[in-house]
């Protein structure tokens, strides 16, 4: 089914969701709730949770530079917390790490496929970093079970149905297993022999919801942090001139992209907030991220 029929199934508006317009929870939890009444096959739910994690989507590019798996979680909470109204709840308990989600209060319960999305795509994160065979320790459901095997064979471990809690449980130990793409990337560049190039390759993977420092960088490249800046400076280079460079090219790419909203990519760039990020930009092209984007999109 296409996009504009499942909108109007769900008695939504095709036309606001396509200009960019947010869906409330209400909203959002309407359109899962139609899918699940035809009948579809319960593994799309893990297909498409596998497809929100892909670049353009806004997880792909928070996670496209993750460190760890333990990296690429906090990445997503601090997402989650600033553009959306979905809560991520981790808790380290001894050996584990449990994953939980909260929803605004609504009248009606959490959507199963929602549900199995949102907890697959954990699983997805770690796999996509790690590698094929990683496996969370369990996952915890409070439904009874309905094709278990379906949730076994993705989730490539127990699935524990009728639950007190829904939940996504890793072993302590796999939140500093290390990201593949991350670390062929650190490694392919450390030969360049400009440090303001090294400093703007580690400050583009450090951006998602933090303003990164020249201490921070200096630590990724294995450098002390008086000798980054000694050595920015001897190229006649400023690290806040660096940083702002670096947001600046960012914010470019990302605004042509019309599936972020402004204030995604405010969080993209490390700003605090989409006011910030307007002034900024402004400051740095002479007019309004929505007016650049108009015109950089333009047929």
């Amino acid at each position: 089914m296409s996009p504009p029929e499942l909108f109007r199934r769900s008695g939504l508006p095709w036309a606001g969701a396509s200009q960019g317009l947010t869906l409330n929870p209400a909203q959002w939890f309407a359109l899962w709730r139609t899918m699940a009444s035809m009948g579809v096959d319960p593994g799309i739910a893990f297909s498409l949770a596998a497809d929100e994690l892909a670049a353009p989507q806004p997880l792909g590019l928070v996670l496209q530079h993750a460190r760890s798996l333990g990296d690429a979680l906090a990445r997503i909470q601090r997402y989650l917390h600033a553009c959306t109204p979905a809560t991520m709840v981790m808790q380290v308990v001894a050996e584990e790490c449990l994953i939980s989600f909260v929803w605004p209060p609504s009248h009606d319960a959490v959507p199963a496929l929602l549900l199995d999305a949102t907890l697959g795509a954990m699983a997805e994160v770690g796999r996509r970093g790690v590698g094929p065979a990683f496996a969370p320790a369990r996952v915890e459901l409070c439904r009874r079970a309905a094709h278990g095997d379906c949730h076994v064979a993705f989730f490539q471990g127990p699935v524990a149905f009728g639950a007190t809690r829904d939940a996504i449980v890793f072993r302590s130990e796999q939140l500093s297993l290390p990201f593949q793409t991350y670390q062929a990337g650190l490694s392919a560049l450390l030969p360049t022999p400009s440090a303001a190039e090294q400093a703007q390759w580690v400050l583009a993977r450090l951006l998602s919801g933090c303003r990164p420092d020249i201490a921070q960088v200096a630590h990724e490249l294995g450098v002390s942090r008086r000798t980054l800046q000694r050595r920015i400076t001897d190229e006649g280079q400023t690290f806040r001139g660096l940083l702002t460079g670096t947001r600046q090219g960012l914010a470019r790419g990302y605004l042509a992209q019309r599936c972020l909203g402004l204030d995604e990519v405010a969080f993209l760039l490390g700003f605090e907030d989409g006011n910030s990020f307007f002034r900024a930009f402004r400051r740095w092209e002479g007019q309004t991220p929505g007016a650049w984007r108009a015109d950089a999109v333009r047929p």
